[in-house]
C-alpha cells in the first residue's frame, strides 16, 4: 500500500501544525505526526535533564528554555546539515509497517526540503495575512527565498485567510476528500503501542 507521506511549510504562526493535527486526527488513515523541533526538544532534554512533555506542551516552560533549544539545534545543524533530518528519516524507517503515512509540521530549510522532495513528500506551503510582520529571523524565509530565487513551486499551497472552519474544508477537500468525523488524540491512538500514556511516539 502506497504510503501517504505530507509535510507543511510556511513562516510561523501560517497553521502548519493545525494542518497536521487536523489531518492526523481526520483520516482514515494511521497517520504519525512528526517534525523536526520535537527531535531537538527530545535531545535537549535527554541531555539537559529537563522535562520532555512539558517543552512539548507547557509554552512557559519552553519559552524558559528556547535559547537552550536554539543552541542546541544550530550547533548539531552546524556540525551536520543533515542531523535533524537523519533523525526523522530513521524514525520514519523504524515506524514504516505500523503507519500508514507521515505528517511533518516544520519543514524550513533547504536540507529538509530536499530530502523530504527525494523521499517522496508532498510539500504544502501555507500562507496567512501578516505573518511576515512577526517572522523572527532570516532563516524563517530561507526556503521561501530559494523557492522564487529558483523559480520553483511547491507541490500545493494554500492560502489560510479565513475562519478555522474555512481552513479544516481546504485541508479536507486537498487531503482527505470528504472528512470523517472528527476523533480525538485518545481515540486515536488508545492501546497503539507506537505511542507512549501521553501519547507521543514511543523512540
Amino acid at each position: 500500500m502506497q504510503k501517504r507521506l505530507y509535510a507543511f511549510t510556511g513562516l510561523s504562526k501560517s497553521g502548519k501544525t493545525t494542518a497536521k493535527k487536523y489531518i492526523t486526527t481526520t483520516s482514515n488513515k494511521l497517520l504519525l505526526p512528526m517534525a523536526f523541533a520535537d527531535e531537538v526538544k527530545r535531545e535537549v532534554a535527554e541531555t539537559y535533564d529537563l522535562d520532555f512533555y512539558r517543552l512539548m506542551e507547557d509554552y512557559e516552560y519552553k519559552a524558559l528554555h528556547r535559547d537552550a533549544l536554539i543552541e542546541y539545534g544550530e550547533a548539531r545543524r552546524k556540525n551536520d546539515q543533515f542531523y535533524w533530518v537523519n533523525k526523522i528519516a530513521q524514525k520514519i524507517q523504524k515506524h514504516w509497517n505500523s503507519f500508514d503515512g507521515f505528517v511533518i509540521d516544520d519543514l524550513g530549510m533547504l536540507p529538509e526540503y530536499f530530502w523530504a522532495k527525494g523521499a517522496g513528500f508532498v510539500v504544502t506551503h501555507l500562507t496567512r495575512p501578516g505573518i511576515e510582520l512577526i517572522a523572527n529571523n532570516t532563516r524563517d524565509f530561507e526556503l521561501d527565498n530559494w523557492m522564487k530565487e529558483n523559480n520553483k513551486s511547491y507541490d500545493l499551497s494554500l492560502y489560510n485567510y479565513g475562519t478555522l472552519e474555512e481552513f479544516y474544508n481546504s485541508l479536507n477537500t486537498m487531503f482527505n476528500g470528504k472528512s470523517l468525523s472528527l476523533k480525538t488524540l485518545a481515540e486515536t491512538y488508545n492501546n497503539n503501542p507506537n505511542f507512549d500514556a501521553n501519547g507521543y511516539i514511543n523512540v
